[in-house]
C-alpha cells in the first residue's frame, strides 16, 4: 500500500511513544524535540536551522543516533512518513531522475502564495517545477515570515529575483487592510527589528485618501505581570462591546494559551466579557473518537498498520480482539 502521512495524534501516541520506548527516553517533551531536530534536517539539510530556537538542552548526536537507528525500521513496518518527511522525499527522486512531478500532474502554471513561509527543501521542490516546464507566480511578503515551525526562510522571496532573473516584480504598493496610523506603527516596529536582505517597501494606507480620512490610531500597553495584562485585555473589550461592537467580532490572538488562557479567561469572566475559549480537544483525537476512527480506517484499508498499532497501543487489544 501507499506510504500514510502521521497525524498529530499518531506522531505523539504511536511514534514518539516508541521510540520513547524503545530508545529510553521518558520524557514526552524530548521525545518531541527530537523528533522536530529530525524534521529540521529534512527540511533544511541543517541542524538547528536560523530562525529556529534549539531546545534546552540541546540534542545530542548519541540522540540523533538513537533516532535515526529506529525511525527507518519502523517507518518500513509501519509503511508511514512524517509529515516533515514528504517533499523532502519529492526532492530526493525529482534529483534522481525518477520523478517529474510537473508531467506527472500536467502542471503548466504554478501559482504560491505566501511563499516567504517556504522552508529550504519547499523551495527546491519549486524550483524543481520550475525547471520541469512549469510557470511560476509567486506572491507574498519577507516581513510576515510567520511559520518558524516549519523552518521557513525568508530567503526564497528576498533572492527571487536572482534565482530566477528574467522574472517580472510587481509590488503591492496600496495597503487597504490598515489605517495610516496602525500602518506607520507597524512600518517603525519593522524597521527597529529589520533582517539582513529585507526587501524595502514603501506602502500607503488607503484610509488616508477616504471620504472622510480615517487616520485610526494604537495603543502602546506595558504590563508588571500576566494577571494585569489580562485583566486590561478584558476592560477594553468591554469598553469596545459597550461602544456596540459585536463580541464576535473581536479576536484576542494568544502567543501561549497554556501559559496565558487561564488568566485571560478569569479576567473576561470577571468583567462579564462574553467569550468563547479556543476549541477542546477535537473528539477525533479521544480515545473513544480515536476508538470509531481505526475501525472505520481498518474496514477500509485492512493493512493500514498504522491503525492496527495505534488500537494494540492504546486500547489494550480491544479492537483487535
Amino acid at each position: 500500500m501507499d506510504p500514510l502521512v502521521l497525524d498529530e495524534w499518531e506522531l505523539s501516541n504511536i511514534f514518539e511513544a516508541e521510540f520513547g520506548h524503545e530508545a529510553g527516553v521518558g520524557s514526552i517533551v524530548r521525545r518531541r524535540e527530537i523528533r522536530r531536530d529530525h524534521e529540521a534536517f529534512w527540511s533544511t539539510g541543517m541542524y538547528d536551522p536560523p530562525h529556529q530556537v534549539p531546545p534546552d538542552p540541546p540534542i545530542t548526536d548519541e540522540e540523533r543516533h538513537r533516532f535515526s537507528r529506529f525511525h527507518r525500521p519502523r517507518s518500513q513496518t509501519y509503511s508511514c512518513v512524517l509529515p516533515g518527511e514528504i517533499v523532502r522525499k519529492c526532492v530526493e527522486l525529482m534529483e534522481a531522475g525518477t520523478l517529474d512531478p510537473a508531467s506527472l500532474l500536467d502542471v503548466d502554471h504554478l501559482i504560491v502564495d505566501e511563499f516567504q513561509d517556504l522552508n529550504p527543501m519547499d523551495l527546491k521542490f519549486v524550483h524543481g517545477m520550475a525547471e520541469s516546464g512549469a510557470t511560476l507566480f509567486v506572491a507574498g511578503d519577507d516581513d510576515q515570515s510567520l511559520y518558524s515551525f516549519r523552518f521557513a526562510s525568508p530567503s526564497g522571496i528576498q533572492r527571487f529575483g536572482e534565482t530566477f532573473p528574467d522574472a517580472g516584480d510587481h509590488a503591492l504598493e496600496a495597503c487597504f487592510r490598515c489605517t495610516p496610523a496602525v500602518l506607520a506603527a507597524g512600518r517603525s516596529l519593522i524597521e527597529a527589528n529589520r533582517m539582513d536582505q529585507r526587501i524595502p517597501k514603501d506602502q500607503v494606507s488607503l484610509y488616508g485618501e477616504a471620504d472622510p480620512p480615517l487616520e485610526g490610531h494604537t495603543h502602546f500597553w506595558r504590563f508588571s505581570s500576566g494577571a494585569e495584562e489580562a485583566r486590561a485585555i478584558a476592560e477594553s473589550c468591554g469598553q469596545l462591546i459597550a461602544e456596540g461592537l459585536p463580541p464576535r467580532s473581536i479576536l484576542i490572538l494568544l502567543s501561549n494559551q497554556r501559559a496565558q488562557g487561564r488568566d485571560l479567561f478569569n479576567a473576561l469572566e470577571s468583567a462579564n466579557v462574553p467569550f468563547e475559549p479556543p476549541r477542546a480537544e477535537p473528539f477525533r483525537d479521544t480515545q473513544a473518537g480515536r476508538l470509531v476512527f481505526g475501525a472505520l480506517r481498518i474496514v477500509c484499508e485492512p493493512q493500514d498498520y498504522v491503525r492496527l498499532s495505534g488500537s494494540s497501543w492504546n486500547f489494550g487489544g480491544d479492537l483487535l480482539d
